[in-house]
């Protein structure tokens, strides 16, 4: 039976030219080989931030690939990836978070208000939260490190 943080690996070995995403609105797509490659750097970037098998790691945020992308770093870690809905309320949100206790949250700018909107509790657990001003240069910092 093959891992689930295994299965970007099995397919950029098969295939790594085939294309895994697309983002037609941003005009972007991922191979399985790309996706394996930022997955890879990503777990290790989430490891060096302390995230470890069991830990969860949240995301709020619009659709996009850094949903999978993060699905499949964590999935290499043995951590547990937490899409948080970005309809919800911050009411709702608390709820949410208080029960995934995230030892990391992602979120994109246009969630900002809801972020503000949470109560500290819900966060206890956090270490950090990554977003406001650039929302994904947690992501892209880790995918251009070596």
């Amino acid at each position: 039976m093959m891992h689930l943080g295994d299965w970007t690996a099995y397919w950029a070995r098969r295939t790594p030219d085939a294309e895994a995403i697309i983002e037609p609105h941003r005009r972007r797509r991922w191979s399985y080989g790309e996706l394996d490659r930022r997955g890879n750097r990503l777990a290790r970037a989430l490891a060096r931030e302390g995230v470890k098998k069991g830990d969860r790691v949240a995301m709020l945020a619009h659709n996009r690939a850094e949903h999978f992308e993060l699905f499949f770093a964590c999935a290499k870690l043995g951590a547990l990836f937490a899409p948080l809905n970005w309809r919800l309320a911050p009411p709702e949100l608390d709820a949410v978070l208080a029960d995934a206790e995230p030892s990391l949250l992602f979120y994109d700018e246009a969630c900002t208000p809801r972020i503000r909107g949470i109560a500290p509790s819900s966060l206890m657990d956090c270490r950090a939260a990554y977003g406001a001003g650039h929302p994904y240069k947690f992501f892209e910092g880790a995918i251009t490190a070596r």
